[in-house]
Order: C-alpha cells, then structure tokens, then sequence
C-alpha cells in the first residue's frame, strides 16, 4: 500500500483470509479506503484498508451478508496478528461503536 493524498492505496489486490469467521474479503488493486485508513497513518497496516473494504461492502467474497460485529473483529484480529495489542482491543470498541450509527446517520440525512 501506498499513502497517497490523506489515503491509503491499493497497490496491489490481495484476499484477506479471516479464521475466526472462515470467510475471505477480496481487495482490490487501487482501492481507495476512507473512514479509519485516516486516522491509522501513523502506522503502517493492513487493517484499516481490510475494515474500510468490509464496511463499503457488508459482505463476503462468497457473497454473505458481513455485519459491524464482524467487521470490527477483522481490525482487531488484524492489528493483534501484527502484535498491536492496545490497538486491537481500543479499535476493536471503537468501530463498533462509532461504525454502524455514522451508517444509519448518513441513511437518515439522504432520506430527508
């Protein structure tokens, strides 16, 4: 990945393989995340790119249905894989908490 004007950059597509849910996400090259890949510059991970893909989605490469609770579980279990404890769990809270009421907001605001 790159970082290219506020924003990771896919340089190249990759299938994210999650254990905990035996599920697969695909990311594709030149993949543009936004949301968390924001705020995670000051490392360098995949999670934020493999979150944001998962929350622009809602769904597995296998087409079901991918919810917050999992979503949120993936940055965690990514950040953990890369031995960022704090991370893992303050993200984990984090997305789950902020990520689907930001969703229905937005929802309610183009409904009106």
């Amino acid at each position: 990945m790159k970082y290219e004007k506020g924003y990771y950059v896919v340089e190249y597509a990759f299938i994210y393989r999650s254990k905990r849910f035996n599920r697969a996400l695909y990311i594709e090259k030149g993949f543009k995340p936004n949301g968390a890949s924001g705020i995670g510059i000051d490392i360098h991970s995949k999670s934020w790119v493999i979150h944001d893909k998962a929350c622009s989605t809602w769904k597995w490469m296998d087409g079901s249905k991918l919810s917050n609770w999992q979503a949120s579980w993936i940055i965690h279990d990514v950040l953990k894989s890369e031995h960022r404890w704090f991370r893992a769990v303050t993200w984990f809270i984090a997305t789950l908490l902020f990520t689907k009421p930001k969703i229905w907001l937005d929802k309610i605001r183009n409904k009106v």
